[in-house]
């Protein structure tokens, strides 16, 4: 069954807001007389999320699901972080996470194309910051380099959503409920979340409870929002610390 997808997004942000934004993470406070910085934009420090962000994961597993059982159930049929609604168990679908992530990760689909990702890797300092084991990471860095192949971008992995908010980024490119909650219960301190729109985040207004979170259809979408602001700071020789 295919649930019908309402999404919300809020305007792409402006070169201004961003440098505003960006200063703040970095626990910079200039004035408007301050010299000019030593770094653009293009040293924004991102944070890119797999699951449901990068990496199509959920759908891989639905797959397997509906192969098994002959059913026909979709990502889209997932009706909350917590409350799941899923005829599967929700153990089961953490468990077959598991499983993909480390005999099965080739049959994982990505969010964009490679010369995307590559553009965006070209703008900033890129790192992938992913809330999993250490036991998946060998894994996952070889399926990004079948993916994305020849594009080096550092993995660290987390064991919190707090972790995630206090990283160090600018900018975060990610799907789930607890990091836009965690930046919320942070009352402004912390990155631009750019909330990639999943059936478990839908239901929940993150992006009108902070001015720091960008609801968007897709991660294609929050990339090229986020590339079209910087090549307006860049084209505005506005610079950061």
């Amino acid at each position: 069954m295919q649930r019908q997808t309402h999404i919300i997004s809020r305007n792409s942000i402006s070169a201004e807001e961003m440098t505003v934004i960006v200063k703040a993470a970095r626990g910079t406070h200039e004035n408007g007389n301050s010299e000019a910085r030593d770094k653009s934009m293009h040293g924004a420090k991102v944070g890119m999320d797999i699951d449901g962000t990068l990496a199509l994961t959920a759908d891989a597993i639905m797959k397997d699901y509906n192969i098994r059982t002959k059913s026909n159930y979709s990502a889209n049929d997932i009706t909350g972080w917590d409350s799941w609604g899923m005829p599967m168990p929700l153990d089961e679908f953490l468990h077959m996470h598991d499983v993909f992530w480390t005999t099965r990760w080739k049959e994982i689909k990505p969010a964009i194309k490679r010369e995307l990702f590559a553009e965006l890797a070209d703008s900033c300092e890129l790192e992938i910051i992913t809330h999993r084991p250490l036991s998946h990471q060998e894994h996952l860095e070889a399926w990004l380099d079948m993916h994305f192949h020849g594009i080096r971008i550092p993995v660290k992995c987390v064991d919190s959503a707090e972790k995630k908010i206090h990283s160090g980024k600018d900018v975060l490119f990610d799907d789930g409920n607890p990091v836009a909650e965690e930046l919320i219960r942070n009352k402004g301190n912390g990155p631009l979340l750019y909330l990639i729109d999943q059936p478990w985040n839908r239901n929940e207004a993150y992006h009108e409870r902070s001015s720091r979170i960008i609801k968007v259809n897709s991660l294609e979408q929050g990339i090229r929002e986020f590339l079209e602001t910087n090549a307006a700071m860049k084209n505005n020789r506005i610079r950061i610390r």
